[in-house]
């Protein structure tokens, strides 16, 4: 039976990272958790099979000195889980150049900073990468453009990162939550009433203030979420599965579900309708039969 190494989970200290990382702790894994702030970090540590490292996936340095740290240990590593990520609820026509910068620098570059960083450890282990996406990352909103834009990014970063290390044995997955209880809208919440106090509208004023009354109740929605385990459990699937799949789309009702197959399926109607060869409505469900008995077998 295979004995597999540690794995390290960026964004471990809340919500769907602190329960990937006591799932995997619970079952015996050594997991190298990362997080900001000391408190955290010292919370961390006190879980059994744990070791806490500092690390802000924005910062070179700390990547760096992660990788290092991962180096120094006789372990080596095996999955790298990405989680750590940024809400932000604006209307995308209103964001900065900058706004937009630091959102896909957190939850896209910030990724593929750690990957790159990781990635000798990773292929000698032919192990495993599994990077947290979300539901909204195959449909938009009003206000969620930006957040959105990188979950969409994150979806093609992976199968590219798939692509590229199916040669070297490493494995590439990608969990799509859908609504769970973690702290990401409260910080996004916070975010947005701080670019309320700043940010002079170019066109969406009434918008803005539409979302501003929304928050709120948003938050108080947010409050009724379940817990994020079964994300947890898909991501174990993911890194410990002779099989995994490819996607994991977790949600709590069929209405995240439905809300995103349908975002895909418009996608897919609109592509073809606009197409200069277009498929015959006998071809398309002759292409979905087929790759839904691959996917399936």
């Amino acid at each position: 039976m295979r004995s597999f190494g540690p794995v390290l989970v960026t964004g471990a200290s809340t919500g769907i990272g602190r329960a990937i990382t006591e799932m995997l702790a619970d079952n015996g894994h050594v997991v190298y958790a990362t997080a900001r702030s000391k408190d955290a970090l010292q919370e961390l540590a006190q879980i059994p099979n744990v070791v806490s490292m500092k690390l802000d996936v924005r910062r070179e340095d700390d990547v760096k000195r992660t990788a290092e740290e991962v180096g120094r240990r006789s372990e080596g590593l095996y999955g790298l889980v990405n989680n750590a990520g940024i809400g932000r609820a604006w209307p995308v026509a209103e964001e900065t150049a900058c706004d937009l910068h630091d959102v896909f620098d957190v939850n896209v570059v910030g990724s593929h900073r750690m990957v790159r960083a990781l990635l000798p450890f990773i292929v000698k282990s032919k192990g495993r990468i599994v990077n947290i996406s979300s539901v909204s990352g195959f449909g938009v909103t009003m206000y969620l453009g930006s957040y959105q834009m990188t979950k969409h990014a994150l979806e093609v970063y992976s199968d590219s990162l798939a692509l590229n290390l199916r040669r070297y044995g490493v494995k590439v997955s990608v969990i799509e939550p859908g609504n769970f209880e973690t702290d990401i809208w409260k910080r996004s919440i916070e975010m947005t009433q701080r670019l309320a106090k700043s940010h002079r509208p170019v066109l969406m004023r009434k918008e803005i203030q539409e979302l501003l009354r929304n928050q709120r109740k948003d938050l108080e929605d947010s409050l009724k979420y379940s817990t994020p385990e079964p994300v947890a459990e898909s991501v174990m699937d993911a890194l410990f599965s002779r099989h995994p799949k490819r996607r994991y789309m977790v949600a709590t009702s069929k209405e995240d579900t439905d809300w995103a197959i349908k975002a895909l399926i418009l996608k897919l109607v609109q592509a073809n309708y606009g197409s200069s060869f277009p498929l015959s409505r006998k071809e398309m469900h002759a292409w979905l039969d087929r790759m839904w008995k691959e996917e399936s077998s």
